[in-house]
């Protein structure tokens, strides 16, 4: 589970992540960054009905994406708002697929530590 630190919640801070952060996308993920200065880099995911309608491949994405996230915690720049978006496609993604695509999206953004 993603510490609450770690969490990008309020609706404000991810509307503002949203509308001026840097894009870059790969496959059916989208990932905007923008830069905070906070001490550390929080995080949302956004998986729509247009995935899936069922629930439960919805929230099984966003577990997904967000333990993969906490395991590179060490690895990821502080002081940045992610917003983490999946687009209509495949609604089951295999979790090595799903971490490639993020990784790329994250190194693509300069958020990785080299």
């Amino acid at each position: 589970m993603l510490s609450k630190v770690n969490r990008l919640a309020r609706r404000s801070d991810l509307l503002v992540a949203l509308r001026r952060g840097q894009l870059s996308r790969a496959g059916l993920l989208s990932v905007r960054v923008v830069r905070t200065g906070r001490p550390v880099s929080r995080f949302a995911f956004v998986v729509s009905n247009k995935v899936s309608k069922r629930a439960t491949v919805r929230n099984r994405l966003r577990r997904q994406l967000r333990e993969i996230t906490r395991s590179w915690l060490p690895q990821i720049h502080r002081g940045y708002d992610v917003v983490v978006t999946v687009h209509p496609g495949r609604a089951v993604l295999a979790t090595a697929e799903l971490a490639e695509t993020l990784r790329w999206c994250l190194s693509r953004s300069q958020l990785l530590l080299p």
